[in-house]
């Protein structure tokens, strides 16, 4: 179960064999993660419920989504609003029959970009350019088993990687209604907008081997019906050739998520570091793993403790108040599993709020609010200092090449924002506001925080970004400022943040 760098070689180059081949019957099988426009259009279908589909887990596998638009075109209650929102949905996703052959695209974007990341595909480097390419088969409607994307991203000064990524590349194989895929994608596993606790978007993506349901429908027995559209999914990934821990080491995710009545999402996520050039690796370890058998001295022994693992449980809401609709997001990520009731236990925790309503005939505006903690119980007596993203074992951490694979804010910080978008049609305006204490009870230095190793900090953070059509292409842009101030020495220091990535077909 060990990723050697020989193997890892093997795959990348044979994916990149196969994606810039020939071969006339490819066609896109996920929607990426990074469009915060695209979700909120998407999550605005299922809370009118228009469409049913599962949101919680990022990428979306594309014909989930296209099969729920074709059911909700079979609907005759659909009011035109709705309606024209569906057309909206389908335009931006480009259907079978206006997908061409192959396509493709270049990019350039340059800036500062800010280290608070939240859903959006911005530049991680002070300059990239990139070219993406994907295939379409028209022809068949897009029901190919086989399907890939080749992206490829080339960084001027990139902190976190060489300067030649293939960040959003994969390779997929469709078997029934299951997906297997092979490559680097982006993954958020979570209803924040801001921050997502467990897996997110913040670290540069780990090559994985994945399995996932393709099409979340309901079970036909009447037993378990009553779940709803359902997904499931894992993946194992592999971490650094080179990590201060363990190399090679493996990251295991798992994630299932369900929809039992309107309006509401249930969802459960896993995910664990274990193996590595300096830890036992065999089936064993790995069932370890499964059972939550992960805690020294309570159910395993010292020398088959497997690793570092999370459980998240969360829950999303939609309902009105009266002619207000609204949304409220709860998650809850353990750093461990109570061994007598499972349930997580020296929990993080996000809440977010949100709001939205239409504006003039063919714009839409959503507003949320969001709080985010990584301090382990914080808010009562058992709040536990160093205990996110932080382990024993593995003792890097939960991070990938530095940076935390969950929330962007690192360990022993919480997060404010106050958030307001405006989409109309492919132009879409966006408002943020942030405040962020930063590292606020650790230890002091604490070596893997990437923000503030040396103590404590709040950062005040104003943001406005925009998507809009310009000429063939699409312009999208960040800009503001980002106020820090070091809590123990008393300086504040501010500075401009932002970026500019111009998008155009080949």
């Amino acid at each position: 179960m060990r990723f050697s760098t020989a193997w890892h070689r093997i795959v990348a180059w044979a994916l990149f064999a196969a994606l810039t081949s020939p071969a006339p019957g490819w066609s896109q099988a996920w929607v990426a993660t990074g469009d915060p426009a695209l979700r909120r259009l998407v999550e605005r279908l299922v809370d009118a419920d228009v469409i049913a589909l599962p949101v919680f887990a990022w990428p979306i596998p594309r014909r989930d989504l296209e099969s729920a638009i074709e059911a909700a075109h079979q609907r005759k209650d659909l009011p035109p609003a709705a309606m024209a929102a569906l057309a909206e949905l389908e335009a931006k996703l480009g259907t079978p029959t206006t997908r061409s052959r192959s396509e493709g695209s270049w990019s350039l974007a340059a800036g500062d970009p800010t280290d608070l990341r939240g859903f959006v595909d911005a530049p991680r480097a002070r300059g990239e350019a990139g070219v993406d390419w994907s295939w379409q088969d028209p022809a068949t409607g897009g029901a190919n088993r086989w399907s890939g994307e080749l992206h490829l991203t080339a960084a001027i000064d990139a902190p976190d990687g060489p300067a030649l990524q293939p960040d959003g590349s994969y390779l997929a194989l469709s078997l029934g209604n299951t997906l297997l895929s092979a490559g680097w994608q982006d993954r958020w596993w979570g209803g924040g907008t801001d921050g997502s606790l467990e897996l997110s978007s913040n670290a540069r993506p780990v090559f994985a081997l994945s399995l996932d349901r393709e099409r979340s429908t309901p079970f036909e027995t009447p037993w378990l019906r009553w779940l709803g559209p359902w997904t499931m999914g894992t993946f194992f990934g592999a971490l650094e050739a080179r990590r201060p821990d363990a190399n090679h080491a493996i990251l295991w995710g798992f994630h299932s998520a369900a929809r039992p009545l309107p309006g509401l999402e249930l969802s459960v996520t896993r995910n664990a570091q274990f193996c590595g050039s300096t830890r036992p690796c065999s089936p064993a370890i790995f069932w370890n793993v499964l059972a939550g058998r992960d805690n020294r001295g309570e159910n395993v022994s010292a020398a088959k403790e497997p690793g570092n693992q999370l459980a998240t449980y969360e829950l999303r809401w939609s309902s009105h108040v009266g002619a207000v609709p609204f949304s409220i997001v709860y998650q809850n990520t353990g750093e461990t599993i109570d061994n007598k009731i499972p349930r997580p236990l020296r929990s993080l925790a996000l809440i977010s709020l949100a709001t939205w309503g239409d504006y003039g005939a063919a714009a839409r505006w959503r507003a949320h609010l969001e709080f985010s903690s990584t301090i382990c119980s914080d808010f009562n007596y058992a709040q536990a200092a160093d205990c996110a993203y932080e382990n024993g074992i593995f003792t890097a951490g939960y991070r990938y090449r530095g940076r935390v694979l969950g929330h962007s804010t690192d360990s022993d910080s919480r997060q404010y924002t106050l958030g307001f978008a405006l989409d109309e049609g492919t132009t879409s305006w966006e408002l943020l506001l942030r405040r962020a204490e930063i590292n606020r009870i650790g230890t002091i230095p604490q070596p893997n925080h990437l923000l503030a190793p040396n103590g404590p900090q709040t950062w005040w953070t104003l943001e406005a970004a925009g998507r809009h059509d310009l000429g063939a292409g699409r312009l999208e842009w960040q800009a503001g400022v980002e106020r820090v101030r070091d809590n123990l020495r008393d300086t504040t220091v501010t500075d401009p943040r932002g970026w500019l990535r111009y998008v155009k077909p080949l």
